[in-house]
């Protein structure tokens, strides 16, 4: 089972919009008997319409036509196609795939009546969807291809490629393996131009998946596939994209695992050559044999790394608690542990599939978990456990399988009725057999043992003489090797233990999944080691965390930070100090009392953070802030009153308001007329989000004028991906950050710290 997963581009998301937790739209509809400005009548249809999106969709298509109608009387052409394109993502959703063409053709025609390029290349491509979306390739490859020539028209390169790669896709699933391979190589080569990591990821995977699948019983062409995949591993390392290492793994696996099935044909072609030539060719016959055990050692090869890569893939999906894909890698697991006749391993790791398959309601899986336990049962003789297995495998296959019901159970009954008179005649049968071939046996084995001594024996000679002479050579490299290694050592290990100690300050996934369940932490330290880090805590039912950003980074950037974990620390777990006003006031001297900075008001050491607490039973938020700020993204009509007072957003988009509270102008540390830093308070509703972060991605330089990123498109962004879940905006932050700082350095270190109050 190898996981095709990979899609380079979505090209199609259905967005939709919930009620935000009201019982009933009839609040909603009674305002709009009311006289209210245009955009107020809009977002109330939004609402009622993403309230009914679940029970009554045709509702919410209804509300959507309606705000059409309110946009054509305002002549706001986006706002009319932003409305059929919602309306055909709701087709498309149920089903109803001629209606959703018929949205985004009448919002094209309007585009092309705006003459708005960009609008129409991405409708075209939405249309292609839909079209693919009816099995209908030729109109959807057409639709594509019209994309594609806005998108060059437009010289959006990551465009092209997108819509090189959807054709590809459609080519993949007819196996027009040709065609198929030829659009991948033309987005491959665009990616590649722009150095789209991502893309370049998702393309030579799916090139990977055609050697695969096209020439499945050729070595070479597995072979191939398995660069390709190796490949698409280092650039997701890169990225440390833990969940496509998991993945790529999971297909080198499948790959090496795959590559036994045609060593194991050409080994059966072998033994019928044997098998039809005369008894006194035995010259032949032995060459053949040895062409049979250097294959049987490939397959043994083959089976062992596939297995290697199988475990370190469950390692990741361990650590990123992907369950559900664990299923899938035990199961292959224990099928090559099979086929290696380890029935005991194989049983202990289908049983962990088992488990997972069935809590996640894994039918398919729990099928062949199921069978393979038969499988593995029947072979160690234990009848009984393999017939209950091939009972449970018949129950979930009998509609595939009915008519071979019947004869598998009686197969497995009459095997284990009838196991102890087997056995008495196979002991019977074995003492006979043993009589009559020991002395061929050992015959044989006599010269093969004389073979086998002759061959280490000449390639222990051959070998002593290459060893001399790579000794020699080796003394030489040796020598200009250590001596530069000798210089770098003391380095790298300064560092390289910096980092150590650096990562243990730092709260483990598991720890911080458990204070808030939904959040991200983008972290990209510039060098080895940070002068930024996080912190999270939980004490006493309140639940903190702080993005800091030391002064410096690199190796004295990291202990800074450690300075600044100690000391926050001891503020929160040590002198029971909650108020995070307070806690930053505590900070401050401790550092100053670290560093020995009294009376030195010239020393600079020192960061800047923003710090928040969480109060479960009083459900308010108290924030402080050293020169950094805090942002908060809420619905709209519902108030921000911090420390009593109503604060007004500073920026808005058509559902959410993003608020900002700034910190004090005044870093942690030593500073002449230092003053106490502001406590904010403020009630949390649900859905609240909040966002801590360093200056490293705002102040990173990239685009295309290589200019700064800036705070304000920092805003825009996070209000643009509001809808999403928690865990996707911090994807499409490091997304966006790799893309704008593209081919130009990393310039300092960065964390973004996001939470929702879910």
């Amino acid at each position: 089972m190898r996981n095709f997963g990979k899609i380079f581009f979505i090209l199609f998301t259905f967005i939709t919009i919930r009620g935000i937790g009201q019982s009933s739209v009839k609040p909603w509809q009674d305002s709009l008997a009311l006289s209210l400005p245009d955009s107020v009548k809009i977002q109330l249809h939004k609402k009622i319409a993403g309230f009914y999106l679940d029970t009554d969709y045709l509702k919410s298509i209804k509300e959507y036509q309606t705000i059409i109608d309110i946009y054509k009387n305002r002549n706001d052409d986006k706002g009319q196609i932003e409305m059929y394109q919602k309306m055909s993502n709701i087709f498309l959703f149920n089903n109803q795939r001629n209606k959703a063409i018929d949205q985004l053709n009448t919002a094209i025609q309007i585009a092309t009546e705006m003459n708005n390029d960009t609008i129409i290349s991405e409708l075209y491509k939405s249309l292609g969807y839909a079209y693919e979306q009816k099995s209908d390739y030729k109109n959807a490859i057409t639709n594509y291809l019209t994309s594609l020539s806005y998108k060059e028209k437009l010289k959006d390169i990551q465009g092209q490629a997108s819509n090189y790669n959807s054709i590809g896709l459609i080519y993949y699933y007819q196996k027009n393996y040709i065609q198929a391979l030829d659009n991948f190589k033309k987005a491959l080569k665009l990616v590649e131009q722009i150095d789209f990591k991502f893309g370049i990821a998702s393309i030579l995977t799916n090139i990977a998946n055609i050697y695969m699948e096209r020439d499945a019983d050729k070595v070479d062409s597995i072979n191939i596939a398995i660069d390709y995949y190796e490949k698409t591993l280092n650039i997701d390392r890169e990225m440390d994209d833990k969940y496509s290492i998991a993945s790529t793994l999971h297909n080198i696996g499948v790959s090496h695992d795959a590559k036994t099935a045609p060593i194991i044909k050409m080994i059966e072609k072998l033994n019928q050559q044997i098998d039809s030539l005369p008894p006194t060719i035995t010259e032949k016959k032995d060459s053949l044999q040895k062409k049979i055990d250097d294959l049987k050692k490939m397959v043994d090869s083959e089976r062992d790394s596939s297995l290697i890569y199988y475990f370190k893939s469950i390692d990741i999906k361990n650590e990123i608690n992907d369950s559900v894909d664990l299923a899938i890698s035990y199961l292959n697991i224990a099928t090559v542990e099979d086929k290696q006749e380890k029935y005991e391993d194989a049983l202990k790791h289908l049983e962990v599939a088992k488990l997972l398959a069935k809590r996640f309601d894994l039918i398919d899986q729990l099928t062949s978990i199921y069978n393979e336990l038969s499988f593995a049962y029947a072979k160690l003789r234990k009848y009984k456990d393999a017939y209950e297995y091939k009972v449970s495998y018949d129950e979930l296959k009998d509609s595939l399988a009915a008519q071979n019901l019947n004869k598998s159970l009686a197969e497995l009954q009459e095997k284990y009725e009838n196991d102890k008179k087997e056995k008495e005649i196979a002991l019977q049968r074995s003492k006979i057999k043993q009589q009559t071939t020991f002395q061929t046996a050992l015959i044989i084995f006599i010269f093969l043992l004389v073979v086998l001594a002759f061959v280490i024996l000449r390639g222990y000679r051959n070998k002593r003489k290459a060893n001399l002479l790579l000794e020699e050579r080796n003394e030489q490299i040796e020598a200009q090797k250590n001596e530069i290694e000798a210089k770098n050592k003391d380095i790298m290990d300064s560092i390289n233990y910096a980092r150590r100690i650096q990562q243990a300050i730092l709260p483990p996934p598991e720890v911080i999944s458990q204070i808030f369940p939904h959040h991200f932490i983008l972290f990209k330290p510039k060098d080895v080691v940070s002068g930024d880090f996080y912190w999270i805590e939980d004490k006493d039912g309140k639940r903190f965390a702080s993005a800091v950003d030391c002064t410096g980074h690199g190796v004295p950037g990291a202990f800074m930070s450690i300075v600044g974990a100690n000391g926050l620390n001891k503020a929160v777990d040590d002198l029971d100090i909650y108020h995070p006003g307070e806690i930053l006031d505590k900070l401050s001297l401790i550092v100053e009392d670290s560093l020995r900075q009294k009376g030195k008001t010239t020393v600079r050491d020192g960061m800047d953070m923003s710090l928040i607490m969480m109060d479960k039973d009083t459900n308010t938020l108290e924030f402080a802030g050293a020169n950094n700020p805090l942002y908060i993204i809420r619905k709209k009509g519902i108030p921000l009153i911090v420390n009593g007072e109503e604060k007004d957003p500073v920026m808005e988009n058509d559902s959410h308001y993003l608020f900002e509270i700034k910190g004090e102008k005044q870093p942690i540390g030593a500073l002449e007329d230092r003053h106490k830093f502001t406590n904010h308070v403020l009630s949390i509703e649900k859905g609240d989000r909040f966002f801590l972060f360093s200056d490293g991605f705002a102040d990173q330089f990239g685009g295309p004028k290589n200019k700064k990123f800036m705070y304000k498109p920092f805003k825009r962004m996070l209000l643009s991906i509001v809808q999403q879940n928690i865990s996707e905006n911090g994807k499409l932050l490091d997304k966006t950050f790799e893309e704008w700082k593209g081919e130009y350095a990393q310039i300092d270190d960065v964390c973004v710290i996001g939470i929702a109050n879910e």
